[in-house]
């Protein structure tokens, strides 16, 4: 009974009880899986930039669509034991420590790719390459303050 009113206590205050080796190198797995395809969604735009490719609406809103999803994800995709003084990451330790300043980047960025999806339809280049560095920009920052400089 102590062992369950202890785990209780810690669940309410938010500290996680420790998850396995294994379950903390998913978590990372899934975490750089993520990252990568928001890299490969936000990449997707380079040809429409260019002018290589069009502007469809469809497929902006699909790859916005994508990105959104992703930042939605990111304040639950680095639990407790996954920084960089625990095992190898390029995520630095000010997540857990600031965990609001983290949310509130992430939640910038899901609100510029949802602005991204809503302006699609209207197939202006001019607005869509100005949202698309909005979108570009909010993940700089968050990189800057949250990722280790490669």
């Amino acid at each position: 009974m102590k062992c369950l009113l202890l785990a209780l206590a810690m669940l309410l205050s938010g500290t996680a009880v420790a998850a396995s080796p294994e379950e903390l190198q998913k978590a990372l797995d899934d975490r750089q899986a993520l990252m990568k395809d928001m890299r490969a969604a936000l990449g997707s735009f380079v040809p429409m930039l260019k002018g290589d490719k069009p502007w469809t609406p469809a497929e902006v809103q699909r790859l916005a669509g994508r990105l959104r999803e992703g930042a939605a994800r990111m304040p639950t995709m680095f639990p407790l034991g996954t920084s960089s003084d625990q095992r190898f990451t390029m995520a630095l330790p000010v997540i857990w420590k600031d965990p609001a300043g983290f949310e509130a980047t992430a939640q910038a960025m899901e609100k510029a790719a949802l602005r991204l999806k809503d302006i699609a339809p209207g197939r202006d280049p001019v607005a869509l390459s100005a949202q698309v560095e909005v979108l570009t920009n909010t993940c700089l920052d968050c990189h800057k303050a949250y990722r280790l400089n490669r």
